[in-house]
C-alpha cells in the first residue's frame, strides 16, 4: 500500500510538473518570435520566417506560425523591391493556410490587417499602374479588421499609415494623419493580446509615425491655424471641433415630407449619446455633421419628427408613425436592431447615406 501510494505521489508531482512548464511549441515560438522581433535585414527575416516554418511543419492546426512567417515575408518584401511580388505571394499564400484555423474575431482582425499589408506591398511594388486597385483592397481590409475588433492597434495603426502614405502621394496635408498616430499611442496599451504568442508588434512603428517631419505646406499651414486658435480664444478651452478629431456626415433620405425635424443622436460603443442633433428638411432630405470626434466605434439613430414634439411617435399596436433609421441601414424584424448592427468604427472622415423607414 506504501508503495501505491508513493507511485501515486511520484506520478502526480511529474504530472504537475509537466502542466506548469512551457510546452516545447510554446518554446519554439518564443525563440523564433525574439528573432523575428530582433530582424534588422532581409536575412534575419528570412531565418525568422524559416523558423516559423519549422514549427508549422510540427503543429499544422496552429495559426500563428503561419501568420508569423507570411508576415516576416511580407516584410521582407517592402524591402526587396526586385522581389516584392514572389515575397508578397508567397506571403498570401502561407496566410491562407493561417485562415481556415482561425475562429475568434479578434484572431481573424490581425489575419485581415496582416492581408492588407500583403496588398499594400503588391502596391509598392509598381505604385503608378496598382495604386487604385491595391490601395481599395488594402483599405478594404483594413476596413474589415477594425470592424471585427475596432480595438486593434495594428488595424488602426495600419490604416493611418495607408491614408498616410495616399496622401504623401498626391501631396496632401499629414498632420490629421500624425494627429491620429498620437491618439493611438496614447491608447496603444489599452489592448492586451490573448497570449504572450498572439501578435503585439506595431508600437514602434506607431512612435515613428507620430513624430513624423511635416514639411508640407498644408501642414504647416495648419498647425499654425491650431496653434493661433489656442492662443487667441480665451473664452474657448478646447480648440474648435473642425481642427481637432474626424467628422462624420450623414445624409439621410427617403423622407416622406418636409415636415417637421430630424432628430439624431451618435452613440459611442458603451451605448452612452455622445452628441444629438436636430437638422432641417429640404427636398425631402436632410444633411447633418457631427465634428470633433475621436477614432472609437459608434452609433448612430434619427427619427423624423414630423409633427415637432420631440419624440417617436406611435399608431396603432405600437407601430411608429413616423419615420426613423440607423446607420448602416440596420433593419429589426420585431422591432428595433439590435445595437450591434448599427455600430460602425470611426478612423477618418466618414460620409454615410442613410433611408429612412416608415410603416
Amino acid at each position: 500500500m506504501k508503495n501505491l501510494l508513493a507511485i501515486f505521489i511520484f506520478v502526480f508531482m511529474i504530472a504537475s510538473y509537466a502542466f506548469t512548464q512551457p510546452s516545447a511549441y510554446q518554446k519554439a515560438m518564443g525563440r523564433a518570435l525574439g528573432a523575428l522581433g530582433q530582424a534588422e535585414t532581409t536575412e534575419d527575416l528570412q531565418k525568422a520566417g524559416n523558423q516559423f516554418q519549422r514549427i508549422s511543419t510540427q503543429m499544422p492546426n496552429e495559426w500563428l506560425p503561419y501568420y508569423y512567417q507570411s508576415l516576416a515575408l511580407t516584410r521582407m518584401s517592402f524591402e526587396e523591391k526586385e522581389r516584392g511580388d514572389e515575397l508578397a505571394d508567397e506571403a498570401q499564400r502561407i496566410l491562407d493556410l493561417a485562415k481556415p484555423l482561425v475562429t475568434e474575431a479578434k484572431d481573424k482582425a490581425e489575419v485581415k490587417t496582416l492581408q492588407g499589408m500583403i496588398y499594400t506591398a503588391k502596391l509598392v511594388v509598381d505604385p503608378m499602374s496598382r495604386g487604385q486597385l491595391y490601395s481599395a483592397m488594402s483599405g478594404k481590409a483594413y476596413q474589415e479588421a477594425l470592424q471585427l475588433d475596432p480595438t486593434n492597434p495594428r488595424a488602426r495603426l495600419m490604416s493611418i499609415r495607408s491614408k498616410m502614405g495616399a496622401a504623401q502621394f498626391f501631396k496632401q496635408d499629414l498632420f490629421p494623419f500624425i494627429q491620429q498616430a498620437k491618439v493611438l499611442l496614447d491608447e496603444w496599451d489599452n489592448f492586451t493580446p490573448t497570449s504572450k504568442l498572439h501578435p503585439n508588434w506595431g508600437k514602434k512603428i506607431a512612435q515613428s509615425v507620430a513624430k513624423a517631419d511635416i514639411k508640407s505646406e498644408k501642414s504647416s499651414k495648419r498647425t499654425a491655424k491650431l496653434a493661433k486658435s489656442l492662443e487667441n480664444s480665451s473664452a474657448q478651452t478646447t480648440p474648435p471641433d473642425s481642427l481637432l478629431g474626424f467628422s462624420i456626415e450623414a445624409t439621410i433620405t427617403g423622407l416622406r415630407s418636409n415636415d417637421g425635424v430630424i432628430l439624431i443622436s451618435l452613440q459611442n460603443n458603451q451605448k452612452e449619446i455622445v452628441k444629438r442633433k436636430k437638422a432641417t428638411i429640404q427636398n425631402k432630405q436632410a444633411v447633418v455633421q457631427f465634428d470633433g470626434l475621436q477614432p472609437g466605434t459608434y452609433a448612430l439613430k434619427y427619427i423624423h419628427d414630423e409633427n415637432n414634439d420631440g419624440k417617436l411617435n406611435f399608431g396603432f399596436m405600437h407601430i411608429p408613425s413616423e419615420g426613423y433609421g440607423y446607420a448602416n441601414n440596420a433593419r429589426g424584424s420585431m422591432g428595433p436592431p439590435a445595437f450591434e448592427k448599427t455600430t460602425f468604427p470611426l478612423q477618418s472622415n466618414l460620409k454615410m447615406t442613410l433611408s429612412t423607414m416608415y410603416h
